[in-house]
């Protein structure tokens, strides 16, 4: 097999710089919020436009906002267990190629609930969140698409661009 076409970067073995473990806390984190209100407010949307639709009813408001109400609460039930018992782990690797992160098992098992959790109350946007964090268990970013960065010691992150 030849590496004709491959560049440097993908022919070069990939070494770790620095590594270091982080725990993420959920009912803190603008970004999960961010994320499981357009998930939750999106589905209930859609539900709450299918009820109108069907009833023409001002009840379709109340089921729409019911729905919401209902998964939002399981959100915080959840994320406060995960606080209390300390949050996800995640690892942070800089290396010779890019940026990795590697969840825990908890955010794992977390992803797991978020699916199931979307499967019973019937919330689609929860069911493609759980997926969704359950893809992004391992995430990899080449310095060539980091542009900028910002760290920030108040809020425990670094923002890439």
């Amino acid at each position: 097999m030849s590496n004709e076409g491959l560049s440097a970067a993908e022919t070069t073995p990939e070494e770790i710089c620095l590594v270091w473990d982080a725990r993420i806390r959920v009912l803190s984190n603008a970004a999960v919020w961010g994320g499981m209100l357009a998930a939750f407010g999106i589905g209930a949307c859609l539900v709450t436009v299918l009820f109108l639709a069907i009833s023409r009813s001002v009840w379709a408001l109340a089921v729409g906002g019911g729905l919401f109400a209902f998964v939002m609460l399981i959100f915080l039930l959840v994320g406060l267990v995960i606080d209390l018992f300390g949050g996800f782990r995640v690892t942070f690797a800089l290396t010779t190629l890019g940026v990795r992160s590697i969840a825990g098992k908890g955010a794992g098992r977390a992803a797991d609930a978020a699916f199931w959790t979307g499967v019973l109350a019937g919330s689609a946007g929860a069911v493609g969140a759980g997926l969704l964090a359950k893809a992004e268990q391992s995430a990899f970013i080449p310095y060539g698409q980091i542009a900028t960065s910002r760290a920030s010691n108040r809020k425990s992150s670094v923002r890439s661009g």
